[in-house]
């Protein structure tokens, strides 16, 4: 009774009834190439950020590989918010209420529905039920962010016919929602030659996924004394890839493994800290609909795609 008398109170503003809303929230999806780029990191400092700017904001760990939102803060719960909010929308039951009893309030703006308890249990969490949590999310909050996993490739082969598609449990289908819904994604990946590759692949294999979308590119963990260089570099491979991609660079800062080991979000630990800073810039962007940097022009296509690895083999 206290636990729901907490969240009740938590949630008093936005779940007193479920009126038609004025207008609907936007969807973030933080995504990126397969490897440990600072996926959830960026989510959590973005979604505090924009917490911070007075936005009512809900994030959503739907990473059914390594879910990691809950463990990063330190939230201990034995009950999966996503799986609770899954089952509500497989029995049409999902109503503000009900997704006020999935999450956890961390500020008066800022709300949490955790992962998976066990990436075991992803069979537990189907695509189609994930759309209707975003829908009832979007009536309810200003911004949602979404931290999901980087593989969405296991779709239906070219040979199989799938009538419900949605319906059917596949591991990765939950991220590839996710980017179809989302009205802007962030690709965080490394700024080194390493992460340039799997940011080229992974955007030509499945940039078609959310064409529509307003795209990103956040190039994570910055050293201080190559910044001009990585800037150079990566405006002109994403220049190449999509001339619409903007870019946002952070800074490599010693507060965020702190962040990880006290249990803190980013202004929590440091509200000063470099990368804190940088979010909350990048999260002003976004509200105001500006572009993050300017366009480098003047070079071919090609030229833009391969200068960034003219220092390797």
């Amino acid at each position: 009774n206290l636990v729901a008398e907490l969240k009740q109170e938590h949630w008093s503003t936005p779940v007193q009834s479920d009126p038609a809303p004025t207008s609907l929230g936007q969807v973030c999806a933080i995504w990126g190439p397969i490897g440990s780029h600072g996926r959830t990191t960026f989510a959590i400092g973005l979604a505090e950020a924009l917490a911070d700017s007075g936005e009512r904001v809900l994030l959503i760990d739907a990473d059914t590989s390594a879910p990691s939102v809950a463990l990063t803060l330190g939230i201990e719960e034995d009950v999966s918010g996503i799986v609770v909010a899954t089952r509500y929308a497989e029995q049409n039951a999902l109503d503000s209420r009900s997704l006020a009893n999935c999450a956890q309030g961390i500020s008066p703006n800022f709300w949490i529905m955790t992962g998976l308890t066990s990436p075991q249990r992803w069979p537990e969490v189907r695509a189609g039920a994930f759309c209707k949590i975003i829908e009832r999310a979007r009536e309810n909050f200003d911004q949602i962010v979404i931290d999901v996993g980087a593989a969405i490739d296991d779709v239906e082969g070219e040979d199989s016919i799938e009538l419900a598609p949605a319906l059917v449990p596949r591991r990765h289908l939950v991220a590839r929602s996710v980017l179809e819904n989302a009205d802007q994604v962030y690709l965080v990946t490394r700024a080194d030659a390493l992460g340039a590759h799997r940011l080229a692949n992974t955007y030509s294999d499945h940039g078609s996924v959310f064409a529509g979308a307003q795209k990103s590119v956040v190039v994570n963990n910055v050293h201080k004394n190559e910044v001009r260089k990585v800037q150079r570099q990566f405006l002109d491979l994403c220049g190449a890839l999509d001339p619409e991609l903007k870019v946002v660079f952070l800074p490599r800062d010693s507060d965020a493994p702190k962040m990880i080991k006290n249990a803190r979000t980013l202004s929590e630990q440091n509200s000063r800290a470099p990368l804190a800073k940088a979010i909350r810039k990048c999260a002003d962007t976004r509200l105001r609909g500006g572009a993050h940097v300017d366009r480098v022009t003047n070079l071919s296509p090609l030229v833009k795609f391969f200068s960034i690895f003219r220092g390797h083999a």
